[in-house]
């Protein structure tokens, strides 16, 4: 009885050593991934290449190229084209919407949008106007975010007429009710073609018929004010904004250092700055481009450079942009023949170059 017993535990002991062995080894072993599943991985990971800003514009399209073919759902396409979208690809995310309407599935009012903000950003306001009859066509019915989208296309592409035009006719041709971001799209488009005066009054209309304006109404309306050069409005306007409990974003905390620039008070633009720091309302980076706009308006080289250093002090970098206005101004210096103004010209693009976290290959 003794060796039965003895044989039977170590026979249980046998089994439980094997049993362990193959539990280890199966978990070294990854599961096998179906091939629908490892297809939609593999898109997942190349449209979040697309998304990461550090991947370069032409691998982004190649990435496109290679996954375009593989699309299946409304939701890819319109992931990618969005993608495309915020990496200022536009002209591979219209070729992708294109290749959607050839072979894809049918547009929803999402992918619509999306393909309106798309062809906007790229100027083309007429492929634009040509996808709200195409989906006003296919019996879905356009909303204010897709009103704004069109009369922002027709805005950047500096059609203020037809953005006034869609804006005055959205009721009665698409049934969309005004609201607070038609008014301000649309002031937008007529301040930035420089029809301040229609910008203005669109702005004044909003708050006549009882709406409470927003950011980008308020920021619409610093635009035309800068335009017609009505420098104390853009401050007066920020203010009021702010005394809303609303915070200014980058652009409109910009249009006020410009303001502020273009009446030669650098002092107090730097100040202003430093109270911005401590708000968390800084301008963005497309500061500098004000600076430059002020220095060819008037503005002192060495007031200039004060206002780049404090810039630099509240960790607010230019980027290409704002080394191509430098550069330009120097050429311009230097065809002047004025060997003074030259020199301040390179001093200005030297200091901008120091301050600047990128390097002098990106020029």
């Amino acid at each position: 009885v003794w060796l039965m017993l003895l044989l039977s535990a170590v026979a249980l002991v046998t089994q439980m050593q094997a049993a362990m062995v193959q539990m280890a080894a199966t978990s070294q072993v990854e599961p096998t991934l179906h091939p629908a599943a490892a297809m939609g991985a593999w898109k997942h990971k190349l449209i979040s290449r697309v998304r990461d800003s550090r991947t370069p514009l032409g691998e982004c399209e190649r990435i496109t190229t290679a996954v375009a073919p593989h699309l299946n759902t409304l939701n890819e396409y319109t992931r990618l084209v969005t993608v495309l979208q915020v990496r200022s690809c536009w002209r591979i995310a219209i070729d992708l919407w294109n290749q959607l309407r050839q072979a894809g599935p049918r547009p929803d009012m999402i992918a619509y949008n999306t393909a309106l903000q798309v062809h906007g950003k790229g100027a083309c306001w007429e492929a634009a106007l040509a996808l709200m009859h195409e989906l006003c066509d296919s019996r879905l019915h356009p909303d204010g975010i897709i009103g704004t989208s069109l009369i922002d296309a027709c805005g950047r592409a500096r059609r203020w007429e037809w953005s006034l035009h869609l804006f005055r006719s959205m009721r009665s041709d698409f049934a969309i009710r005004l609201e607070v971001p038609l008014y301000a799209s649309t002031s937008r488009a007529c301040g930035g073609a420089s029809h301040w005066q229609l910008g203005i009054s669109l702005f004044e209309e909003l708050q006549q018929v009882g709406f409470a304006a927003d950011n980008d109404a308020f920021g619409a309306a610093m635009v035309s004010y800068m335009e017609s050069g009505q420098w104390q409005q853009v401050l007066e306007t920020l203010d009021d904004l702010m005394q809303r409990g609303l915070g200014p974003d980058g652009e409109q905390s910009s249009l006020a250092i410009e303001a502020l620039l273009q009446k030669s008070e650098p002092a107090k633009a730097c100040s202003l700055l430093t109270d911005m720091q401590g708000l968390k309302f800084l301008p963005n980076n497309q500061v500098y481009i004000a600076v430059m706009r002020a220095c060819a308006s008037g503005l002192g080289w060495q007031d200039a450079r004060d206002v780049l250093g404090q810039l630099h002090e509240v960790n607010i970098r230019p980027n290409e942009d704002c080394f191509r206005l430098a550069r330009s101004a120097c050429e311009s210096a230097e065809a002047s023949e004025n060997s003074q103004q030259w020199y301040e010209a390179v001093s200005l693009l030297e200091e901008v170059l120091r301050l600047s976290m990128l390097t002098v290959s990106m020029l």
